[in-house]
């Protein structure tokens, strides 16, 4: 009878452990945070903020980024991971490793969704398409990534790594890298760093053009860069 009795308390704890487990599981999926559209950047870095916040406020929160660009602009897909990557850890000091960044299908505008889990397990399932990020014929030079005029990117942006990846999808363009620094030492230094940021591309590929600036010792204006992308011209 005694055995009886213990074995009952333990199938009656065990259940309620599996029965605790099932609720926590029930509230702890991925949640909404919020999504953010075309919009001005003062919106946008004070909605990025307060992802940050409650992110960091949590230590065992992790967030999950998923950006995705519109039809008729698929190089901004590209914009926006560096943009927000940078902005989560060099602006508010969020460590990367408590964040990820997805792309998604092309929708109709361009798009970022914020999400919050409890931890890494309960992050949405996205998965990544392949996007097309070929030119279409006839285009001239285009700026792909700058510090002026794309979703306001604050300092110390790096865009080197998707900068790569569009001279990949157009094998016959070259790189023109505009940097604006006070110094032509200073401009050879982050010459130098940008070319091992692109050990993909072969550097008869890239052209860098030295734009001497004055202020450039202030830090939220040092080493201001512009990536162009140039195809080769028609015949």
């Amino acid at each position: 009878m005694r055995k009886l009795l213990i074995a009952l308390v333990f199938a009656c704890t065990a259940s309620l452990v599996a029965g605790q487990d099932r609720a926590v599981g029930e509230v702890s999926d991925a949640q909404l945070f919020d999504e953010i559209g075309p919009t001005v950047c003062d919106d946008l870095i004070t909605r990025l903020d307060q992802f940050s916040k409650k992110l960091t406020d949590s230590e065992d929160a992790f967030g999950t980024i998923v950006v995705s660009a519109g039809t008729d602009e698929p190089i901004r897909v590209l914009r926006l991971r560096p943009m927000v990557f940078n902005y989560l850890v060099n602006e508010s000091g969020v460590n990367p490793a408590r964040f990820k960044i997805l792309r998604s299908g092309p929708t109709k505008q361009w798009r970022i969704s914020l999400w919050l889990s409890p931890n890494p397990a309960f992050r949405p399932e996205i998965t990544e398409p392949e996007y097309d990020f070929s030119l279409p014929s006839g285009i001239g030079p285009l700026i792909a990534f700058g510090e002026e005029g794309h979703m306001c990117p604050p300092s110390g942006f790096n865009n080197s790594g998707e900068f790569e990846e569009l001279l990949q999808a157009n094998p016959q363009a070259r790189g023109h890298i505009v940097i604006k620094a006070p110094s032509r030492g200073e401009f050879e230094k982050e010459k130098l760093r940008i070319k091992g940021l692109l050990p993909a591309i072969n550097n008869l590929r890239l052209r860098f053009f030295y734009v001497k600036d004055d202020l450039a010792d202030l830090d939220f204006l040092r080493m201001w860069t512009e990536y162009w992308i140039v195809p080769k011209k028609e015949q």
